[in-house]
């Protein structure tokens, strides 16, 4: 089933995403452990805290989609047609100026224009078409073909300016993300603090708890216990020859032994992620 949740994490960064996901893991913690972190404890008011930036994430990635792709969506389509239009005007004219010569000039559109340059072309075209009306006209336009094409022209204009209306809105939507992941990311450090004292005597729970938190729960640490070092009596004999030493040996493992890692900060995961 798609969900909110889905389309979030879709449309996230590398980076993005891991930090998201691991929000979500929180959040379930929180939820799976309220009798030791009730809602009036620091604990349960940091829970909260990472649930609610969370919904803000959710809502503000999907108003990033929206505004991103509505409003390129339009406009592409009001261009295109726009396009269509002035193409068989300018194809008409060209015929019209086989009895005048020169008279295509104005009726010429710029290739692979911006926006503002198109416009500009249109309304020539509209003009220079209102004065040959009915010479085009004759040559097989219909006769609502200015009014057709100030129509067009209108829809572009308005779906240019609906595009940098989108563009504003995807920057509100990335201005409120920065703010939810900041205050999701503060909580979480509270919880650092918090989880490790309450938890300090079920160490099973607070693995879980530190495994969740991690921003990249594949990387999974490996901690080596090397035994306390043991002095041994000389069994050398006495005059014995001393041996050569022995030649360095390089030695592989398997096993991939990562650092364990108990918290994991923002610039540890970018640089893992980029």
């Amino acid at each position: 089933m798609w969900s909110a949740t889905m389309a979030t994490e879709g449309n996230m960064k590398k980076n993005e995403r891991l930090r998201y996901e691991m929000f979500l893991r929180v959040r379930d913690f929180g939820n799976a452990h309220r009798q030791q972190f009730p809602d009036g404890s620091m604990g349960g008011k940091a829970f909260r805290a990472v649930g609610a930036a969370i919904a803000e994430i959710d809502a503000h990635n999907t108003a990033r989609v929206l505004h991103g792709r509505g409003g390129k969506k339009a406009r592409s389509a009001a261009r295109e047609a726009l396009v269509e239009r002035l193409m068989a005007i300018a194809r008409t004219a060209r015929l019209m100026s086989k009895a005048s010569p020169g008279s295509d000039g104005a009726f010429r559109i710029p290739n692979n224009s911006s926006d503002v340059a198109l416009l500009t072309a249109a309304r020539a075209i509209l003009q220079e078409s209102q004065a040959a009306v009915d010479r085009l006209v004759l040559l097989g336009l219909p006769k609502t073909f200015v009014t057709d094409l100030q129509e067009l022209i209108d829809r572009f204009e308005q779906g240019v300016h609906g595009r940098r209306t989108g563009r504003a809105g995807v920057a509100a939507a990335l201005a409120g993300l920065e703010d939810a992941f900041a205050r999701a990311h503060d909580a979480v450090l509270t919880l650092d603090i918090v989880v490790g004292n309450t938890l300090r005597k079920d160490p099973v729970v607070l693995a879980v708890w530190r495994r969740d938190r991690r921003v990249n729960p594949k990387s999974r640490a490996v901690a080596v216990v090397s035994a306390p070092a043991v002095a041994l009596p000389d069994m050398t004999p006495p005059n014995a020859p001393v041996p050569a030493p022995a030649r360095p040996v390089a030695v592989t493992s398997a096993f991939p032994i990562e650092e364990p890692v108990a918290i994991v900060s923002d610039d540890d995961v970018e640089r893992k992620a980029s």
